[in-house]
């Protein structure tokens, strides 16, 4: 797999990369652990390079397969690594999840990321979304300072609008972006594509299949039914919406059959060429999964 310079850094990434929010259970349907971890192995036997995941999927457990299988694999030097700042939670049952991008929280995240992913450096450490109590200020000089320790190696951020990039380019070198992404949700290509364009920011885009809704596998009669495919996690999901959905991908269903693709295949295809689009993450929780995304 053919690789690409990552915005102005020295990262060279693959167009497609792995992300792992579902290896973190929750708020989706429950997972095999071997399973994800044999997903991971996969991925890399395939040529990808930028796994991409987050100490809020499923509090710790997704860093923590990602670690370990990396160390297993003994590939860590092969691949770019990413994660992500600004969660924080509580230990039992009611986690009392809220955003924290505080100095402090920065701070402790970063020492507790590379504990559960068993490496000494971050290769993009991005903050997960704005949190709108912590000046962007105070959050960017203390990514900055880690960068100065050599604990990461690119500031990234996630979910961040063209004027909250714009604001922390006031305070450090700010070199990646990642935004959420695919054929039916392309909000980002009015500011914040360009933005990345004009500033020469590697992008990671997320959301590439639409939760699964993409792959063509749902329909009117078989709805997903875990949270996070809900309408009140995400509006694509109501029912007229959804169902308006279903019906363009009937037509993508030719229109991929024509290049003896797969819905899926020809939306992830559709989204590396993208203008500004540096690295498109896909998900997948089994080998299966990587194979059909990777075979494109």
């Amino acid at each position: 797999m053919l690789k690409r310079k990552f915005g102005k850094t020295n990262l060279e990434v693959t167009p497609i990369g792995l992300g792992t929010w579902v290896f973190g259970g929750w708020p989706w349907n429950e997972i095999n652990e071997k399973e994800c971890e044999a997903a991971l192995e996969t991925a890399i036997g395939a040529g990808i390079n930028l796994i991409d995941t987050a100490p809020i999927y499923g509090f710790g457990r997704s860093e923590e397969i990602v670690g370990r299988t990396l160390r297993r694999l003994k590939v860590r030097e092969k691949i770019v690594l990413a994660t992500k700042q600004g969660f924080s939670w509580d230990d039992g049952k009611k986690r009392n999840v809220r955003k924290d991008c505080s100095k402090k929280a920065v701070f402790r995240e970063i020492d507790e990321s590379l504990k559960r992913l068993q490496t000494d450096w971050i290769d993009i450490y991005q903050i997960h979304w704005p949190d709108e109590n912590t000046p962007i200020g105070e959050t960017m000089e203390a990514m900055l300072k880690l960068k100065d320790q050599g604990k990461i190696k690119v500031i990234g951020v996630c979910n961040y609008n063209a004027e909250q990039m714009k604001e922390c380019l006031k305070y450090a070198p700010l070199e990646s972006s990642q935004p959420p992404y695919n054929y039916f949700q392309r909000d980002i290509e009015k500011e914040i594509l360009p933005f990345c364009i004009e500033h020469k920011f590697g992008t990671l885009t997320y959301g590439t299949l639409c939760k699964g809704l993409l792959t063509g596998k749902f329909g009117i009669d078989k709805k997903p039914n875990d949270p996070v495919r809900q309408q009140t996690w995400d509006p694509i999901f109501e029912t007229k919406r959804y169902e308006e959905c279903l019906a363009e991908i009937e037509k993508l269903k030719k229109q991929a059959a024509e290049e003896n693709l797969t819905v899926g295949q020809w939306v992830i295809r559709w989204a590396i060429n993208q203008p500004g689009v540096t690295c498109a993450l896909v998900g997948a929780r089994n080998p299966k999964q990587v194979k059909e995304n990777t075979t494109i």
